[in-house]
């Protein structure tokens, strides 16, 4: 599995694509399960450059870049990814897909340290921006290959709770695992193909 620093080389090109130098050396955004993500400073401001894992087609990508502006048109402030000159929102450097956001100051919330006021507040951005995307036109949706197995996902789970014992988790945590793994044993899992017919 690669790794930030499999990437870090080839920043100052790709940030180079957009038309912008790179001061100093980017930093990793950690947090992030499915993608590489960096804090990189330019001569043009400070921005946010994705890295994308291998497995998401550009087709996806750029149907999700899209859906960001839609909902940014709407009033939801959203950071729309900038343009390479050939006006495309995705540079194509390395092997891979990468994409250039605005920067965004802001800090990650670790879970259970919400106030009941920022969580309510959190709750109804959640719902403002619901009620917007009920009107996206079903006809620019993109339909991702959803998969999964609950075998598989039984599977995941068992080595998740091993290493988290390993690791002496919180308990709590421990327990949430333990009864994730028993609510979906109880489960009948249906197949992907159960819910095509749902507007998405």
């Amino acid at each position: 599995m690669p790794t930030h620093d499999d990437f870090t080389s080839i920043i100052p090109d790709v940030v180079g694509m957009y038309g912008l130098w790179p001061y100093g050396e980017p930093a990793p955004v950690t947090g992030g399960t499915l993608n590489w993500n960096f804090h990189v400073r330019t001569d043009g401001g400070e921005f946010f450059l994705r890295r994308y894992r291998d497995d998401l087609d550009t087709r996806t990508i750029l149907g999700e870049h899209a859906l960001i502006k839609w909902i940014a048109e709407r009033g939801i402030p959203a950071p729309v990814p900038e343009t390479v000159p050939e006006r495309s929102t995705i540079a194509m450097m390395g092997g891979g897909n990468w994409s250039l956001f605005p920067w965004v100051d802001g800090s990650v919330r670790e879970r259970g340290s919400l106030t009941p006021a920022q969580a309510t507040t959190l709750g109804m951005a959640h719902g403002a921006i619901q009620a917007i995307l009920a009107g996206y036109p079903p006809e620019l949706a993109q339909r991702p290959a959803n998969t999964w197995d609950k075998d598989q996902s039984l599977e995941l789970l068992s080595r998740i709770r091993k290493v988290a014992a390993e690791r002496d988790a919180e308990p709590w945590m421990q327990d949430h695992l333990a009864r994730q793994a028993a609510y979906l044993q109880s489960l009948e899992v249906l197949p992907p193909a159960a819910f095509e017919s749902l507007p998405r």
